[in-house]
Protein backbone atom coordinates (compact mmCIF):
# COMPACT_ATOMS: atom_id res chain seq x y z
CA UNK A 1 0.00 0.00 0.00
CA UNK A 2 2.95 2.33 0.33
CA UNK A 3 4.03 1.40 -2.90
CA UNK A 4 0.64 2.82 -4.78
CA UNK A 5 -0.22 5.62 -2.37
CA UNK A 6 -3.39 4.56 -1.69
CA UNK A 7 -4.47 4.47 -5.70
CA UNK A 8 -6.77 1.59 -6.32
CA UNK A 9 -6.11 1.79 -10.09
CA UNK A 10 -2.18 1.53 -9.47
CA UNK A 11 -2.89 -1.33 -7.04
CA UNK A 12 -5.35 -3.41 -10.02
CA UNK A 13 -2.35 -2.71 -12.14
CA UNK A 14 0.31 -4.18 -9.73
CA UNK A 15 -2.12 -7.23 -9.44
CA UNK A 16 -2.69 -7.34 -13.18
CA UNK A 17 1.26 -7.39 -13.55
CA UNK A 18 2.51 -9.89 -10.59
CA UNK A 19 -0.69 -12.21 -11.44
CA UNK A 20 -1.32 -11.91 -14.87
CA UNK A 21 -5.23 -11.21 -14.23
CA UNK A 22 -7.68 -9.61 -17.07
CA UNK A 23 -8.69 -5.78 -15.36
CA UNK A 24 -12.11 -7.17 -14.54
CA UNK A 25 -10.42 -10.05 -12.18
CA UNK A 26 -7.84 -7.79 -10.80
CA UNK A 27 -10.31 -4.92 -9.79
CA UNK A 28 -12.46 -7.77 -7.85
CA UNK A 29 -9.72 -9.22 -6.47
CA UNK A 30 -8.33 -5.83 -5.10
CA UNK A 31 -12.32 -4.44 -4.33
CA UNK A 32 -12.61 -7.96 -2.04
CA UNK A 33 -8.88 -7.22 -0.18
CA UNK A 34 -9.83 -3.54 0.28
CA UNK A 35 -13.66 -4.68 1.98
CA UNK A 36 -11.41 -6.96 4.60
CA UNK A 37 -9.32 -4.00 5.85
Amino acid sequence: LDRIDGKRDQLIGKVQERYGHAKAAAEKEVDDWLSKI
